[in-house]
């Protein structure tokens, strides 16, 4: 959404701009070195301190955009299957069901349903 409103939203684009950039660099200055710090836990929680400006846009996009009908539906739908994906990966965590250390497949992440009563590191009996 905040994408979309630096592209096409002349009233947001400054701030839409800004918020992409500071995230991007955020993102280069961490991908940049191996930081141990990043630790044993659910997401990459270095990116917290983006998400208040990034919902910010994204809320005042929204605004502007003033969906109805059929494109509000689609938007909610959209962010209900967002945050149930969420729900998912966070669940496959707290089970335990792919290694915790981030060694780990991209496959291995989302498809943990499938595969958990194979995996090594499995335990659903304890929880953090």
């Amino acid at each position: 959404m905040t994408a979309y409103a630096a592209i096409r939203l002349p009233k947001l684009q400054l701030l839409c701009c800004a918020d992409l950039g500071s995230f991007l660099m955020m993102a280069l200055a961490n991908g940049t070195w191996w930081c141990w710090w990043f630790g044993d836990g659910f997401g990459n929680s270095v990116f917290i301190e983006t998400l208040a400006p990034l919902m910010t846009t994204a809320e005042l996009s929204a605004s502007a955009l003033n969906p109805r009908g059929t494109r509000a539906l689609a938007l909610a739908l959209l962010m209900l299957m967002l945050v149930g994906l969420n729900l998912y990966l966070l669940v496959g965590y707290l089970l335990r069901a792919y290694h915790l250390d981030g060694s780990h497949t991209v496959q291995q992440a989302y498809l943990w349903v499938i595969s958990a009563g194979q995996s090594p590191w499995f335990h659903p009996g304890t929880l953090r």
